[in-house]
């Protein structure tokens, strides 16, 4: 075996290594979204660290899945239509358990845009004949 295929060998390895340990390190975290017990489907859930971002959704259970997050300090933040976001820090790590997210309806006044005259006035003349 030549020296250059020695070194290519001892190469593969290292960078077989260090992905290997990177994978090591990364840890995943799941959760589960509801409303007064019940499952809610397709809520976005953001986790953050950084500069570092991901995003997912949940399942017909409400069961969502952050997959490959580096150990460490992650905000994580949950929004629906309709509903009230939230935002928490959790320490992922290979022993962090699952979290739980109960959502709140906005008020009618939250969901709804204010309204002016100038929004409800029709646009133009349109004097009565």
């Amino acid at each position: 075996m030549s020296q250059l295929q020695r070194h290519g060998i001892t190469v593969a390895l290292a960078c077989g290594l260090l992905l290997a340990s990177h994978r090591a390190s990364a840890a995943e975290h799941y959760g589960q979204v509801s409303f007064t017990g019940l499952a809610i489907p397709g809520v976005t859930v953001t986790a953050s660290q950084g500069a570092a971002q991901t995003t997912t959704s949940t399942d017909a259970q409400g069961i969502f899945h952050l997959p490959t997050l580096d150990d460490g300090l992650w905000t994580i933040r949950v929004e629906m239509v309709g509903f009230a976001s939230l935002e928490r820090e959790v320490t992922v790590g290979p022993e962090t358990p699952s979290s739980t997210w109960a959502l709140t309806f906005l008020s009618f006044d939250e969901i709804t845009p204010p309204t002016t005259m100038a929004a409800v006035r029709p646009a133009g003349p349109s004097a009565p004949r």
